[in-house]
Parts: C-alpha cells; sequence; structure tokens
C-alpha cells in the first residue's frame, strides 16, 4: 500500500491545536497561581495573629519576669514574706584607694532598688556603724544579735573592680567582679508575733531573760557574679566623662546585683 506523500500539495493538512487544551492549561496555571497567593495570604495572616497574639499577652500579663536568685536557690520570696533583710557591702583597702565611696554607692543604689520592690532593707549605715564599732570587715553573727529582727543578712565583696579596657585607658568599659553569700539567721524572736509574746512573758517574768535564744548566723545561699557594661562596645574617655560613666556603671551593677534579691523584666538584664 502506497504511503502518501507528506510533501504532496495532496496531503492532509496537519490538525489545528485545540481551543479546549488552551483553554484547559490556562486554568491549570490560573489555579496554580492562586493557591500559591491564598497559601501567602494565610501565611501573613498567621504571621499577622502570632504578633496580635504576643502584643494581647503582654498587654495583660506584662514584660516577662525574671525570678530572683535567692528565691531559685532557696525559695523564699523576700518580697512575699516581708521579711526584713541587711545587706552590705565590702572591698579590698587596695580598691578604696582608687573608690573611696564604692562600696557606699553600692549600697544605697540597691538599698532604693529593694525599696522600690517591695523588699524591706534595713539602713547599711546602720550595719556599717555596727561593724566598725567592733572594728570587724564582716559578721553576720553580731548583725544578728544587735539588730532584733533581721530574718536574713547578706554580704557583697566586691573582689575586682575597674573602669577601663586592659592596656587600653582611653577606652571606657566597667568590669565587676565578686560574690554573695546570704545568711538566715536563727533564735531569737525575729517574727514580730513571737516578739510580742516574748515581751508579755517578759513583763509577766521579769527575771526572765529577755532573748533566751542566743541569734546566729547561717549561711544558706552563694552566688559569684561577672558584670560588664558594655559588654561589646567600649566608650571612647572623649566621649563621656569619667565620673559620669561611673555612675552610670554603678548604677547597671545595682540593677545586677538586685536581681539576686527580687525579680526584674528580662528586658532590662540584657
Amino acid at each position: 500500500m502506497t504511503q502518501p506523500n507528506p510533501l504532496s500539495p495532496h496531503a492532509s493538512p496537519s490538525p489545528a491545536p485545540s481551543p479546549a487544551g488552551d483553554r484547559t492549561s490556562m486554568i491549570l496555571v490560573s489555579r496554580r497561581d492562586c493557591l500559591t497567593l491564598l497559601f501567602g495570604a494565610s501565611a501573613l495572616s498567621f504571621s499577622g495573629c502570632v504578633n496580635a497574639l504576643a502584643m494581647a499577652t503582654k498587654m495583660i500579663q506584662g514584660d516577662p519576669m525574671t525570678t530572683a536568685g535567692f528565691t531559685v536557690a532557696t525559695g523564699v520570696d523576700l518580697a512575699e514574706t516581708g521579711s526584713l533583710v541587711a545587706a552590705h557591702v565590702s572591698c579590698p583597702t587596695t580598691m578604696t584607694r582608687n573608690y573611696a565611696t564604692l562600696t557606699f554607692d553600692i549600697e544605697q543604689e540597691l538599698r532604693e532598688r529593694m525599696r522600690r520592690n517591695d523588699v524591706q532593707c534595713v539602713n547599711p549605715n546602720e550595719v556599717s556603724n555596727i561593724l566598725d564599732a567592733k572594728g570587724l570587715q564582716f559578721d553576720p553573727k553580731l548583725i544578728a544579735r544587735t539588730i532584733k529582727d533581721v530574718e536574713y543578712v547578706f554580704h557583697i565583696h566586691i573582689e575586682s573592680f575597674k573602669l577601663h579596657v586592659d592596656n587600653s585607658p582611653t577606652l571606657l568599659q566597667g568590669m565587676a567582679h565578686g560574690t554573695i553569700s546570704g545568711y538566715a539567721i536563727d533564735g531569737g524572736n525575729p517574727d514580730g508575733d513571737k516578739k510580742k509574746k516574748a515581751e508579755k512573758t517578759a513583763k509577766a517574768e521579769s527575771s526572765k531573760d529577755d532573748n533566751p535564744s542566743p541569734r546566729t548566723a547561717i549561711q544558706i545561699y552563694e552566688k559569684e557574679f561577672l558584670f560588664e557594661h558594655p559588654r561589646n562596645h567600649p566608650i571612647p574617655i572623649d566621649q563621656t566623662p569619667v565620673n559620669a560613666f561611673r555612675r552610670k556603671f554603678v548604677n547597671k551593677l545595682a540593677d545586677h546585683l538586685g536581681n539576686q534579691f527580687y525579680p526584674v523584666k528580662t528586658i532590662d538584664l540584657i
């Protein structure tokens, strides 16, 4: 059988593309684009919902807070229990030659922050006077016996402190390293109700000692700290006076130390 010659003028023409096929391709492309747009819109909507939910949660609950270091270690919330605390800051004698008011400044800043966060704190000057009268550096038992209502005594010892980058006196970067020790006071009548009962008993029995059980201090907490500010970018000395930088660094250090005694916002620790 003779095959038709495709080059022959009598050969049948090739069939033209079907319009229905074009419409099918267009429909498929259109559906694909719609799905892409729908997926993108859904992703944006979900992201927006997450952001809105996060903002709503922050408005209701406030900024995230960190738990006080002392509370984490001992389970005692100093603000909730209303405990009276005494805090004393010390440093090596050689350090006071360059920073004569360092311990005083830290004590005052820390006490002010404790008061703002509902932690009852003894005036640090009273604690210093007690120790100075005995010629002692730090003695929690003496503080416990002298300040009758104190329930916890804290000792913050600054082991090293500097304001300049090593070998770069023209760059300012504060650094402080030390330890925080905490003592629970045992014995006596530190609790208010017990104290009242003891006073009534003392009046009824005048021969009885007002403080039959000696108060003593038991160490229950110790925490080492290392604080730097600013962390990554030292400040040229020609941009900030040294005294102004020192005040700012002491304030930042007091914020850092305060987190051991009361909760603070997480963002404040960044």
